[in-house]
């Protein structure tokens, strides 16, 4: 045993009746890494078959009963040998992979706390079973109050609302889905992109509130300088930089008698001028 110790072997033959117990030597060599997967063959004379049995079930990789030929002794331990280089190189393959899986899912952790849109997954309960750095930030709770728990009982003012209806849509159909939606609470606006997958569903969360306020401003801006383009008495036309024409106030189609302007939107409105007044709008346009 001190030997095998110092030096590990590829294979070990032992003696099912050595002095040294055959049992007490498989315990001894199991219990060691380095020696754990080493494989032992246990050999016995006929009707020591018992102890034979009892060590296969201590850890013995096979046995062969007295007398045996040089041939099967050999036979026996090419394959035990090749068996245990299959076993390493496979144990080997395994570690890598699952080092590799390791380092992908840091990695993956790691640029996904980084981005500055929420990102969560849900199994097919409804549980948290990852959420960023960005989802604790926007919620205001912790990793801890969020994983394992269902997102409906995290927020249940959530149940029947469009974020509720399209995240069921999306598992239901097994299609991704986007969708805006504001939450109130946080006086919000949330664009959402459900991915669903036959673990549950990943959300990618964008806060699009500026935008949706900036798009609210502009809308009311656009407003207020139509109801000023339609408060002037005058004919007001807008053309582009090619004198065509896009648009007139409503008092310029009662001055020229248009009631319908769509059949002269994109006329050359220039070309409806004539003598001086020609040569003046020609003017005002290049300028």
């Amino acid at each position: 045993l001190s030997a095998i110790q110092q030096q590990v072997p590829d294979l070990i033959l032992a003696d099912a009746l050595m002095p040294l117990d055959a049992l007490a030597l498989l315990q001894a060599l199991r219990v060691e890494p380095q020696t754990q997967e080493v494989p032992v063959i246990l050999l016995s004379t006929r009707g020591e078959e018992e102890a034979c049995i009892e060590g296969l079930e201590a850890g013995a990789d096979d046995y062969i009963i007295k007398p045996f030929s040089e041939r099967e002794l050999l036979a026996r331990i090419k394959t035990k040998l090749r068996m245990a280089r299959l076993h390493r190189t496979a144990a080997h393959c395994e570690q890598e992979l699952q080092t590799q899986t390791e380092a992908a899912e840091a990695n993956l952790s790691s640029i996904l706390s980084c981005i500055k849109d929420q990102f969560l997954c849900l199994d097919r309960e409804w549980r948290y079973t990852y959420v960023n750095d960005r989802v604790v930030e926007i919620v205001g709770l912790s990793k801890e109050d969020l994983l394992g728990k269902s997102i409906w009982e995290v927020f249940p003012d959530t149940i029947g609302s469009q974020f509720y209806i399209e995240a069921h849509r999306a598992v239901a159909e097994q299609t991704a889905v986007q969708f805006e939606y504001y939450y109130a609470p946080l006086q919000r606006w949330f664009e959402n992109h459900i991915y669903p997958s036959e673990n549950g569903v990943s959300i990618l969360v964008t806060d699009i509130t500026e935008r949706k306020l900036a798009e609210k401003a502009l809308r009311s801006s656009e407003e207020f300088n139509r109801q000023i383009f339609e408060s002037i008495a005058d004919c007001v036309k807008v053309l582009d930089t090619d004198g065509r024409l896009l648009t007139m106030n409503t008092p310029g189609r009662s001055l020229v008698e248009i009631d319908d302007l769509t059949p002269f939107i994109g006329c050359q409105w220039l070309e409806w001028w004539e003598g001086e007044y020609s040569e003046a709008a020609h003017a005002a346009m290049a300028s």
